[in-house]
């Protein structure tokens, strides 16, 4: 007697939790995006500043760039722990964001609001240039 193949049913067990939890609403309200919106312009400028360090030329040295990039984990360790978040609570709530249009919206507006800076592909852009005769 030939072993059935378990391939399938487990396929579609992965399929039917993958899909059931895909259907659950987003657990995220605006204080909490408000809160991941702050932390990730945080972040980004603690990125941006980390590197224009790393680029300099008397901070190519090997031992030196690692020294850079604990400060910057402790940098970003600090933000998170500031903001009441745990490294993974904070990648969660990004999936969440980057998943869900709804909650993206609200992050961009709320982003928008503390940069001043527009979302990127929705800037108004210069009038089109009239065809040449």
């Amino acid at each position: 007697m030939m072993p059935r193949p378990i391939a399938l049913p487990l396929v579609a067990v992965i399929a039917a939790t993958s899909l059931a939890s895909a259907q659950q609403p987003a657990a995220l309200g605006r204080a909490d995006i408000t809160t991941l919106a702050k932390v990730q312009v945080a972040i980004g400028v603690v990125h941006d500043s980390m590197n224009a360090e790393l680029a300099q030329q008397r901070n190519k040295k090997t031992e030196i760039q690692n020294q850079l990039q604990e400060k910057y984990r402790g940098q970003v360790e600090a933000i998170l722990k500031a903001n009441a978040l745990t490294d993974s609570l904070y990648e969660h709530r990004i999936f969440l964001v980057s998943t869900n249009p709804a909650l993206r919206a609200v992050f961009d507006s709320v982003t928008v609001a503390l940069t001043g800076a527009p979302i990127p592909g929705q800037a108004p852009g210069a009038a089109p240039a009239a065809p040449a005769v």
